[in-house]
Parts: C-alpha cells; sequence; structure tokens
C-alpha cells in the first residue's frame, strides 16, 4: 500500500501546498537538502514512517511540509485544539494528532499507531515544544522507545536557520534562510536489528542540533533593526551583575537598568559589549545558574519582583475559561501565587506549590498551562516579562530538563 503521497487532505492539495505553501518557500528562502532522496522516496512509498525535528520555530510544521514530498500528520499540542478555529483547520485540514504537552498521553501514542497502520507518515517534534536559545534538549531514550515499538522507517530532519531567523523570546521576524536537512533515514529493517543504545547513539548523532554551534561554524547572518527586542523573556536574569527582572531590549541594544551595561545582539546572535562576547545560549545558561543557586537558598523570599499578570484561565470542560485579567504574580522556591484584583469566582488569592503541579509547559503567546490536582489552569504575564524563568524554576525544582 502506497504512503499519503496519494491521500492528501483535499484543502492541503488545492489550497494550502499551492499557494501557503509556495509563500513560504519564497519568504524563509526554503530549502529542502538530502544526500539520498532516492532512499527517502522509495522507504516512504513502501508503508508510510516517522518523521522526527528538532523545533525552533512556530512554523515548523508548516515549513518542513511546504519542501516534503509527502503529507505530514504532524503531532501538536493540544492546547492549539481548544481554539475552535485553529482546532478545526488542524483536524479537518491538515489532519493533525493531539498531545498535551507535559503529560504522558497514550491516546496520542494509539493515535500514531493507527495512523502508522494506514500507512501515512507521522512528524514529531521530541522535545514537545520550541527551544528558547537554540539547544535541543536530550530527548534521545523516549524518541528511541518509540522508533522501536513502531519499526518504521525514520527519517531525522534539521531545521538550520530557524531559531536565527526569529528566536522564541523575539517579538520580530529577522532576514534569512532556512534549511530543511535530512540528516538521517533508518529502514525497518535496521531498526530490527539495533538495540535501544545503538538507536540513541543514532539519534544522538543526528537529531540533536545546536543553533550556537550552527552560527559558529557557518557564519550565516540573520538581518534585522529590531533583533534584541524580546530578549528579556529570555534573560531574566542580568548576564553581566545577574540582577533579577533588570534587562530591557530597544532596537539591537538590550540594557541592564542595576549595572547599567548595555550591548548588542548581532545579526550572528551573539550578545557583545564593549569588552566581552557571548551566545545567546550562554547568557540563558547564566541565568537558569543564578536562578538555581537562589532555589537551592531556599530561604522563603521572593525569587523576583512582583510582576503583573494579565490572563488567568481555568480549563472546564474541555474549555479555557477566564477567570481574571488582573493580578499580581510571585515565585519563590516553594510554590507559585496570585493575588487577584478581580476574580470571577471573587477568589482573593491563589497558591499553587511546585510539589503539587504535576506538569507545566508555555504554549501559545508566552502562556504558562499548568495542572495542579487534576485542574489545569493557564495565566499570562505582561508582554515583557518571562515566562521562561517559571517553566526553567520548575524543572531544576522538579529535578528535570
Amino acid at each position: 500500500m502506497k504512503a499519503e503521497k496519494y491521500k492528501w487532505p483535499p484543502a492541503m492539495k488545492y489550497l494550502l501546498l499551492p499557494f501557503y505553501g509556495t509563500y513560504l518557500k519564497r519568504k524563509y528562502g526554503l530549502t529542502l537538502v538530502s544526500d539520498d532522496e532516492k532512499s527517502l522516496r522509495i522507504l516512504l512509498e513502501n508503508g508510510g514512517g516517522l518523521v522526527f525535528s528538532n523545533h525552533v520555530h512556530t512554523l515548523d510544521p508548516f515549513l518542513i511540509s511546504a519542501v516534503f514530498p509527502y503529507h505530514i500528520r504532524w503531532v501538536a499540542g493540544a492546547y492549539l485544539f481548544k481554539m475552535k478555529a485553529v482546532g478545526y483547520l488542524l483536524r479537518n485540514w491538515v489532519g493533525c494528532i493531539s498531545k498535551s504537552q507535559g503529560k504522558n498521553d497514550l491516546g496520542t501514542i494509539r493515535a500514531i499507531k493507527n495512523a502508522l497502520e494506514e500507512n501515512t507518515i507521522v512528524g514529531v517534534f521530541p522535545e514537545g515544544t520550541r527551544s528558547w536559545d537554540g539547544e535541543m534538549m536530550d530527548i534521545t531514550t523516549g524518541s528511541a522507545k518509540i522508533m522501536k515499538i513502531f519499526r518504521r522507517p525514520v527519517v531525522i530532519i534539521n531545521i538550520e536557520g530557524g531559531y536565527n531567523r526569529k528566536p522564541r523570546w523575539a517579538k520580530n521576524d529577522r532576514k534569512g534562510n532556512i534549511t530543511i536537512r535530512i540528516k538521517k533515514i533508518l529502514s525497518s529493517e535496521e531498526l530490527e536489528e539495533m538495540s535501544i543504545s545503538d538507536v540513541e547513539a543514532v539519534l544522538r548523532e543526528n537529531l540533536s542540533f545546536s543553533s550556537s554551534s550552527w552560527q559558529k561554524e557557518n557564519r550565516m547572518p540573520f538581518e534585522g533593526r529590531k533583533r534584541a527586542e524580546g530578549i528579556e523573556r529570555l534573560l531574566y536574569y542580568c548576564p553581566y551583575c545577574l540582577s533579577a527582572g533588570t534587562v530591557s531590549s530597544n532596537g539591537n541594544m538590550l540594557s541592564c537598568s542595576s549595572c547599567r551595561k548595555s550591548a548588542e545582539v548581532s545579526v550572528y546572535d551573539e550578545i557583545i559589549d564593549e569588552e566581552s562576547m557571548m551566545s545567546e545560549r550562554d547568557a540563558h545558561i547564566r541565568a537558569r545558574e543564578e536562578l538555581e543557586r537562589n532555589i537551592r537558598k531556599n530561604d522563603g523570599t521572593l525569587l523576583f519582583p512582583l510582576e503583573r499578570g494579565i490572563l488567568f484561565q481555568k480549563e472546564e470542560k474541555g474549555r479555557l475559561v477566564k477567570l481574571s485579567s488582573s493580578f499580581i504574580f510571585s515565585m519563590t522556591a516553594g510554590s507559585i501565587r496570585f493575588s487577584f484584583s478581580s476574580h470571577k469566582e471573587k477568589v482573593r488569592e491563589m497558591t499553587f506549590p511546585f510539589s503539587e503541579i504535576s506538569a507545566l509547559v508555555i504554549n501559545a503567546k508566552q502562556s504558562i498551562e499548568f495542572t495542579h490536582m487534576k485542574n489545569t489552569y493557564r495565566f499570562r504575564l505582561e508582554e515583557t516579562k518571562s515566562p521562561l524563568k517559571v517553566f526553567d524554576a520548575y524543572c531544576i525544582i522538579r529535578g528535570g530538563n
């Protein structure tokens, strides 16, 4: 039975690919690079398979699909399906598979299994979310198990330049080309003969991708007049004096209100001042290490100054219900706290210990979604405030990546 090449959803075949796909190719200078395109076609025509990729840009599924020779059913965050118009598009036009971020989701595994049994191609971003600093998290063990369980051909992709074109923290797009590079193709027969450790080694070599290392090697400029704007979302501590919440951005420059240091974000994603240069990745590492030091103190003090929030929601029967649009957010090493100016249910304050939060992710519009005692909540801070510090704190406290 042939793969999805001959079973494109009508909307994909007649609307999205000819028009939106062509637009993406031109706008982002998209190029598909494969050293063995013949093997790619033969493998996938014989019965579908899995596509694994790093995740660096909000449009990654569309960018890959615009240049890939077959239709891909992408696994997408469940929160997207809660939006009526977007959910309808993903289900009926694109055929996406829903996945609850930050949680084990057996329903997703069953949906992938069913899709593969129908000889379609399923696309997975093993990280489950976009990278904040261009580096890929260590996801090799779980991905290796998925590959061994399904034993279908696997195509491993690196997206080069996607982070640099518009980092997750950035407010503005830049100019520069994106390459979709096929790094490795594994047949079912090859997977059958490999051990889990062998598969992990292949993934570690081919799936893991570092934007900063790629930039050092290729020196590809990404031009823009507002390259730094939004970087305070990444640098919740000043990379120079390690003060909390003091970084601001304007144009291509960032500055700290505490140490008065200023620096430029270069076209190569480097932070350059008069005396030194560091990658955005290194600056984020400094911030995360300072956050970890302060968490380990666990002295009950606030980790950051009080911040205003603009949206607080609770999931009820699969829908997000707005409870407040005005509150003060604070965080200690033990919990996150919300003090409400107004609340639909007349609640004045809510405190959630990190030890009782079973999942926490950042999704659309810099929103933070978390699960507490089987209830799911979602909140958003003011535009310039960093949601990443909450995610990093959760990972540090819960001992994960």
